[in-house]
């Protein structure tokens, strides 16, 4: 074009008294500006097939893709002899435009397409005398799966060669879901390959018993949370050298059958913050050492517990913790004026539920990051006027239900206080201008 443009002006300067010269100049610079003006159109056009595109993978309309619908069908059908109307599957599998990623339970990716999420719990309901196999072959087409739930399913086993080491092929699931099936301590044995992409694992309400060992979850070198609760496991071993689980954050052993040894077990994580063995007896003697070695733990849940008295007196060496909750655990007696009331960083207490009598401690005035705290049934006596509780200023939620407090306490003592669960009104008096009840006994 720039160089036709030269040629014309030469001519124009050989010619320049012709008026026809002079037209035919004009006419091709006008043309050159047109052509000028759709080349810089042009230049903008694919950013309009970029935003049309973006717009059907946001609204879905690009659909999953094949080989990741016709597995989700596979898995339908193997559950047809496990299940019944009410539990089956609602996947259409003969409408063949059907987009899988709005199927119930299944999330895709809005950017690829892919799956990345399976709820595919109680979709196998129970049938005595009728054991469940899994294969896990069925999911190994979804290379983006990072949620899988397969819990409550009656899952007793899997077909031979097809269990959870076929697990290693998806790189990037990150939460699995096994509770509340019939699992036996051979899935442990299953997990012989390497899933290092797994944070959270699941696999409480099964048949685990007796024994475990640490070097059973050797194939989660990233794991963060492990829930192992309402088993039949009483022992969990573990060896001062291993570096499994090193990086484990929250732990449940709730309802198991362990006793006070396993708090000596548990000295071996070293990232743990959040730790529940409630619903196991662990009374019998335990030392400051053993509980002073989870000195990085921030919650600890020993509800339901059978435990020694002198846990309160004995628990203030564990110096990071944030929330404690030992409701029903039939302790009785006076609160301790020691061990406990040094949980400086404490934020949440539940006492609830207990035996406890007699009056509240001085040494509470140290909990000053204190915001919950339930004192409810059990059987403090005490004018609370002139106990500790008006010190504890950052108080957010406080219960006192069924006890034998007496006195009065207004709402400029307790300024943070937003939930109130009161006491007897003929026996104690509370201000209840900006407070949000509960209840009231």
């Amino acid at each position: 074009m720039v160089v036709v443009l030269f040629q014309l002006k030469t001519y124009c300067a050989w010619n320049y008294k012709s008026k026809l010269s002079k037209n035919f100049v004009n006419l091709i610079v006008i043309e050159n500006q047109k052509n000028n003006k759709i080349m810089e159109l042009g230049r903008y056009w694919w950013w309009a097939v970029v935003l049309v595109l973006f717009h059907l993978g946001m609204n879905g309309v690009l659909g999953c893709w094949e080989q990741e619908r016709i597995a989700l069908l596979q898995y339908k059908a193997s559950t047809i002899n496990y299940t019944d109307e009410y539990n089956f599957t609602p996947w259409d599998s003969a409408d063949k435009e059907s987009d899988c990623c709005e199927w119930e339970g299944v999330k895709c990716n809005i950017t690829t397409g892919h799956v990345i999420q399976l709820a595919l719990n109680v979709t196998m309901t129970y049938s005595s005398g009728r054991e469940r196999y899994f294969n896990a072959s069925l999911f190994l087409p979804f290379e983006e799966l990072q949620y899988l739930d397969l819990s409550s399913n009656s899952i007793a086993g899997w077909i031979p060669n097809e269990g959870f080491e076929r697990f290693s092929a998806l790189r990037m699931l990150e939460v699995l879901h096994l509770g509340d099936n019939d699992f036996n301590n051979s899935i442990l044995q299953s997990f012989t390959s390497t899933i290092p992409s797994l944070k959270e694992l699941h696999l409480d309400s099964n048949s685990l018993n007796g024994s475990i060992h640490i070097q059973d979850f050797k194939a989660f070198n990233n794991l963060e949370e492990l829930y192992l609760g309402r088993n039949y496991i009483n022992e969990f071993v573990t060896t001062e050298d291993s570096n499994s689980l090193s990086k484990l954050q929250v732990l449940d052993l709730s309802y198991n059958n362990f006793n006070t040894r396993i708090l000596k077990s548990l000295a071996v994580f070293p990232s743990l913050k959040i730790l529940n063995i409630g619903g196991n007896n662990l009374e019998g003697s335990y030392t400051t050492k053993e509980l002073s070695a989870l000195n990085n733990l921030e919650q600890l849940y020993l509800d339901d517990s059978s435990i020694d008295n002198s846990f309160l007196h004995k628990v203030g060496v564990m110096n990071s913790l944030k929330v404690l909750s030992v409701q029903y655990c039939n302790l009785n007696g006076s609160l301790p004026a020691q061990g406990w009331c040094e949980l400086r960083k404490l934020q949440e207490i539940d006492l609830s539920y207990n035996n406890f009598e007699g009056m509240l401690p001085s040494c509470m005035a140290n909990l000053t990051s204190l915001q919950v705290l339930d004192l409810s049934n059990n059987h403090f006596t005490g004018n609370i006027a002139h106990s500790r509780l008006p010190s504890l200023t950052s108080l957010r939620v406080l219960d006192l239900s069924n006890n034998h407090f007496t006195g009065d306490i207004a709402h400029s003592q307790l300024p943070s206080l937003t939930s109130l669960t009161g006491s007897n009104p003929r026996k104690i008096w509370f201000n209840f201008s900006k407070f949000r009840i509960i209840k009231h006994v």
